[in-house]
């Protein structure tokens, strides 16, 4: 007797060139069908540059729908462009064994059904597969347009490799704490970039805009202009602010941090802002270390 497929299930968000629906891009790959039983969903048609929070809080919705009805894996494609931030966030929550594999089109399906149904990739949240390459959702970042490479930071580097068919990972899946879910969805986080000789005007507005947190890429390992460390201290009286280097250093400020300014520690500017946004969304008390 013929042992059932695997049934994963294959979102898509955004316009993916040609094909613009899942069961299309699915059908443009008919061998596919031999190695799982797929269903299909198409999420949503918009750019990446279109997409926000309340989006991906509706997909992750359906991304647990789908494994709590008994999917092995849940595979979304997606714009190259949103990976980084999108797979982060979805990286926050993801509360399952199975795994939630990011890709982004048609060449790449293929490596990331292999992803899906590999026994070996559960347990380790969220996963990109593009390239031959498997990134942790931690870590993947743009790297180079516009071929928009994907690399992790050479600390790092890939968790693993497609290779010959099959999933090779170089270590084992990481203890994971899943961030407790949104009680709010309305709130903004401001994200401002600290550059040479920059006043502090557009700063001076974060509180009087309503935002509820601001994120600074700041340089180097966490230096702002003088004026910013003033003007920033200031706000962190009212709303959380957070420091994260625009270079990938690790920030580490002991003046910031005096002045009641979080540490983003290893994370990007854009990371730490949904990573802000998610902790604000639970309700979560803000202190040292919660950003890291």
């Amino acid at each position: 007797m013929t042992a059932p497929l695997a049934s994963l299930t294959l979102g898509t968000l955004g316009p993916l060139g040609p094909v613009h629906t899942a069961q299309a891009l699915l059908d443009s790959l008919p061998g596919l069908r031999q190695r799982a039983d797929f269903t299909t969903e198409t999420l949503c048609l918009l750019p990446a540059a279109a997409m926000d929070f309340k989006l991906l809080l509706r997909v992750l919705l359906w991304a647990r729908e789908r494994v709590d009805r008994g999917a092995w894996a849940v595979i979304l494609v997606m714009p190259r462009d949103s990976l980084e931030e999108s797979a982060y966030f979805f990286e926050l929550l993801w509360d399952h064994d199975a795994p939630l594999v990011l890709t982004d089109g048609a060449a790449q399906l293929a490596g990331a059904v292999t992803v899906a149904l590999d026994p070996t990739s559960r347990r380790r949240g969220v996963l990109v597969a593009i390239d031959q390459h498997l990134h942790s959702a931690l870590h993947v970042q743009p790297a180079h347009v516009p071929n928009l490479d994907l690399f992790a930071p050479p600390v790092d580097g890939p968790v693993g490799l497609l290779q010959a068919g099959r999933c090779h990972y170089f270590r084992p899946p990481r203890v994971r704490r899943p961030l407790p879910q949104p009680l709010f969805i309305d709130h903004r986080v401001a994200l401002l970039e600290a550059s040479l000789g920059d006043d502090t005007d557009l700063v001076e507005q974060v509180l009087a805009l309503d935002y509820s947190g601001v994120v600074v890429a700041a340089q180097g390992a966490g230096e702002v202009p003088p004026a910013w460390a003033l003007a920033l201290e200031m706000i962190a009286a009212q709303v959380p602010v957070v420091i994260a280097s625009r270079c990938g250093a690790n920030t580490a400020s002991s003046e910031l941090q005096r002045r009641g300014l979080l540490m983003a520690g290893p994370l990007s500017p854009r990371k730490a802002r949904v990573r802000l946004w998610m902790l604000l969304a639970a309700g979560a008390e803000l202190g040292e270390g919660v950003l890291e």
